[in-house]
């Protein structure tokens, strides 16, 4: 269990490092952008580089967890780590609700993760 917690940790990570590299990347587009400056440049596809690590190290995970527990981790943990990211890296705002609901979804990851098993 701890190997899957562990590798949907990475994941989530690698997941929320995608996720802002594609917010980068969107950054200096205009209206009038083309398909090729717009999915090809550098950023974008390190993105997709990342979403791909994401992908093989949350497969990885279900070889130990069902994935109605694994998938549920994945993204409350990745919900969590981009929220606390882009509050430091882009100093997006993090009210009091959205730290209430982080708290909220860390037990509900603890509960997740506390499975009986069969």
């Amino acid at each position: 269990m701890k190997i899957a917690l562990t590798l949907i940790f990475f994941a989530g990570l690698i997941s929320t490092f995608g996720n802002l590299l594609l917010k980068a990347s969107r950054k200096n587009l205009t209206a009038e952008s083309s398909l090729i400056e717009q999915y090809m440049s550098p950023l974008f596809l390190a993105a997709l580089a990342f979403y791909a690590l994401n992908l093989v190290l949350f497969s990885k995970a279900l070889d130990f967890l069902p994935v109605s527990v694994g998938y549920p981790i994945l993204a409350a943990s990745g919900f969590i780590i981009l929220a606390v990211m882009s509050w430091f890296i882009l100093g997006e705002r993090l009210s009091w609700i959205q730290i209430i609901g982080i708290a909220i979804i860390i037990m509900g990851i603890f509960m997740l993760s506390h499975m009986p098993k069969n």
